[in-house]
């Protein structure tokens, strides 16, 4: 057992994140981590029955998450940087969704499939809140990987796992 995870999780919730390093560098602080570098390369860290509890704050004892790496000097509302997230990352990520919520009956909705930028605002500490540990992962993209999910479950291009 992971002894900073919750064990027997049944996720309910799905996030979506960026590390906020190089697309190379695998980082261990997510269920699913989807590398840049090689592009596209998918590893899971963790089952989705073992949630790392600090993956997203106050937010996964019922979650699995989900994170391209990448994102290396990238500023809100100013560069990208040279490590943004590719565009194979982003379609990985969908169906990782696809495939976590059609597995775990997750409805492919706001509720339950957010980008880490949108439960921050939640939570109070997302873009516009002035927080110095502000969280903008994917900030106005969520409708974009949620939408993309569910053009894979209806499309059956999903391989149950």
């Amino acid at each position: 057992m992971i002894p900073w995870s919750k064990p027997g999780n049944h996720p309910r919730r799905i996030f979506i994140h960026w590390s906020a390093g190089r697309r190379r560098d695998a980082y261990p602080d997510y269920t699913w981590i989807v590398m840049g570098d090689p592009d596209g390369q998918v590893r899971q860290n963790y089952s989705e029955e073992n949630t790392p509890i600090y993956a997203t704050w106050h937010e996964n004892g019922d979650s699995i998450d989900i994170a391209a790496m990448g994102a290396l000097g990238a500023v809100l509302g100013g560069t990208k940087g040279g490590e943004w997230p590719t565009a194979l990352q982003r379609e990985r990520i969908a169906y990782l969704i696809a495939q976590d919520a059609h597995r775990w009956a997750i409805p492919i909705d706001r509720g339950h499939v957010m980008t880490h930028a949108e439960i921050a605002t939640i939570d109070g500490y997302g873009p516009g809140s002035g927080s110095p540990d502000t969280r903008w992962d994917f900030y106005g993209e969520g409708d974009w990987f949620r939408s993309k999910a569910i053009w894979y479950l209806q499309n059956k291009i999903i391989v149950p796992k």
